[in-house]
């Protein structure tokens, strides 16, 4: 068995306490034990560690690579000890026993270790919970490992091979042909995930001619075998897990079971041994993202929701790291990314999350977001915010991506129509020609409502950000209070009437208003310190930048 595999699935039989396997290490252990345990090693090697520091430093412990075990403090005498798998031959475990001369009791903990080409073995004396595991974790090394070899486990997709990328995106486009076309909102959702990915040059021209080329198809099985090949073992669940994620991520059904429908999908889910519940888990965390700006949560609620997902995962044994490979931290791309944003703007009611086997106790009830604490500051929402910013990157990154597409499409075209002579080509030459220009045309159409959806998208996704930096309501004496200190009070008090019509007596946000005036009431609200407790000295000033800013602003 390969050490990597044997490590990642059984050093939690082993160790079960303050154990941390790659690629869900903190940044901090995982930094400090690469440099203060490992002797300095890359990070990106570390397997797993063991913490064995009182207040989780992680500077002295066990790590754990592909080909070498690293131990320091807590468990041996040595100040740093390596070993390397493939030097093993045995390990035992001593405990001795004993009274003392005031009768206590003392033990003693070694554990003996042979090595190959090593005349006198190496012991290691020390008091701890770990040593008696540790012995027959070494033992057991060293008769079931026989491929030592350390992998990179927190490769990302845009850090893999241009083979390895090329067939992670042409398993998704293959996915999402398999009816013979991308339509519309599946284009869209592919236009995102490429649009976001870096590549060189020459696999770019290649995938796409091959998502646009009609006829044009490599097996899923050749493709799986090229992934399995290219990404370092390290890395393989963290990389098969994200495919699984994007692929879900494309299906623009409502029907969250409608995976287990379609073979292909299931086919590839086998293949990379993926389970049905981390499917479930992928599903549930994009159904989670697409609640939290739906129901605009700010940071308190979203992370009590976020933090009982993350439990969730992790007993499915899902890998939290797959959730960034691409960058698809929204997921169901189709549904928030074409035009569905549109619903973020609707009352928040109360969507019970429980509905998707979330718990959502205290959350269910909550309306509305940013709602004002005594009157001067604003519910955080970062959360929200990184989704919905994240949804817009994607967005105008697919359309840059879709008007590449267009012009590919339409020089197919043009090649179509003036390389042949369509008059005197024989009926099933002819035939195939104009059911080529045939389906380059639907694909042409379909990619130019994509763009026009995707910009929509887009457009929906800036007003919902710069609505989460605006209160839901005013605070109204406050607000007259500081607009009185200005002389173009009346210019700013008409735009935030308009904003919120708090003049009327209604005195909440009209999410309707163009997108141009709500970035105007965002920054009146700053430019007057409403978000500040209000003194004589910050509104002295006020309206000595106000019409500036006013002519920049709505000019």
């Amino acid at each position: 068995m390969k050490s990597e595999v044997f490590l990642k699935e059984h050093l939690g039989d082993y160790f079960k306490q303050d154990l941390y396997i790659a690629p869900e290490i903190p940044d901090k252990k995982l930094v400090n034990a690469a440099s203060k345990i490992a002797n300095g090693i890359d990070a990106n090697y570390v397997l797993a560690i063991i913490d064995s520091t009182l207040f989780g430093s992680a500077k002295d412990g066990i790590v754990f690579t592909g080909d070498s075990v690293y131990i320091k403090n807590g468990i041996s005498h040595y100040d740093l000890i390596q070993f390397k798998y493939d030097q093993l031959k045995s390990a035992k475990y001593l405990e001795e026993r004993w009274q003392d001369k005031d009768d206590k009791e003392q033990v003693r903990q070694t554990i003996t270790v042979e090595l190959v080409d090593q005349d006198q073995p190496v012991v290691l004396v020390a008091n701890s919970d770990l040593m008696e595991p540790m012995a027959r974790l070494l033992t057991d090394i060293s008769t079931e490992v026989d491929e030592a070899e350390t992998t990179e486990q927190l490769l990302q997709l845009n850090d893999l091979s241009q083979a390895a990328i090329s067939a992670y995106l042409e398993l998704i486009v293959n996915f999402l042909k398999r009816d013979g076309i991308l339509d519309e909102s599946e284009y869209a959702n592919l236009a995102g995930l490429l649009g976001t990915t870096e590549v060189d040059d020459k696999t770019k021209d290649d995938l796409m001619a091959y998502r646009l080329e009609p006829k044009q198809v490599h097996d899923d099985g050749e493709l799986l075998t090229i992934l399995k090949t290219e990404v370092p073992l390290g890395s393989q669940t963290t990389i098969f897990q994200s495919l699984i994620n994007n692929l879900l991520g494309m299906m623009t059904s409502d029907d969250k079971d409608q995976w287990k429908q379609i073979p292909e999908f299931i086919n590839i889910q086998h293949q990379l041994e993926v389970t049905d519940e981390q499917v479930d888990f992928f599903l549930k965390k994009q159904v989670q993202d697409q609640e939290i700006i739906k129901q605009r949560l700010n940071d308190k609620h979203a992370s009590k929701i976020q933090n009982q997902l993350v439990s969730l995962g992790t007993g499915a044994g899902a890998s939290l790291a797959a959730l960034g490979v691409t960058g698809l931290a929204v997921g169901a791309f189709g549904e928030l990314g074409m035009g569905m944003l549109a619903f973020a703007t609707m009352s928040t009611g109360g969507l019970a999350l429980a509905a998707v086997g979330i718990g959502a106790a205290g959350i269910a009830g909550y309306q509305g977001i940013q709602k004002l604490s005594n009157g001067n500051t604003v519910e955080k929402s970062d959360i929200r915010q990184s989704l919905l910013q994240k949804t817009v990157t994607r967005q105008s990154a697919a359309m840059t991506l879709l008007m590449g597409d267009i012009n590919y499409i339409t020089d197919r075209i043009d090649q179509l129509v003036n390389t042949q002579d369509f008059a005197n080509q024989k009926d099933a030459a002819m035939a195939d020609q104009i059911d080529k220009l045939r389906q380059f045309i639907r694909q042409l159409q379909a990619a130019k409502k994509a763009s026009a959806t995707a910009k929509a998208s887009q457009g929906d996704g800036e007003r919902e950000l710069v609505m989460a930096d605006l209160p839901d309501a005013l605070n109204i004496e406050k607000l007259e209070d500081l607009l009185a200190q200005s002389k173009y009070a009346t210019k700013f008090g008409e735009i935030l009437e308009g904003c919120y019509h708090f003049r009327d007596g209604d005195n909440q946000l009209d999410r309707t208003v163009g997108l141009r005036y709500l970035k105007a009431a965002s920054q009146i609200l700053t430019q007057i310190g409403y978000y500040k407790v209000a003194t004589a000295a910050n509104v002295k000033n006020i309206g000595k930048k106000g019409l500036a800013f006013l002519s920049d602003k709505l000019s």
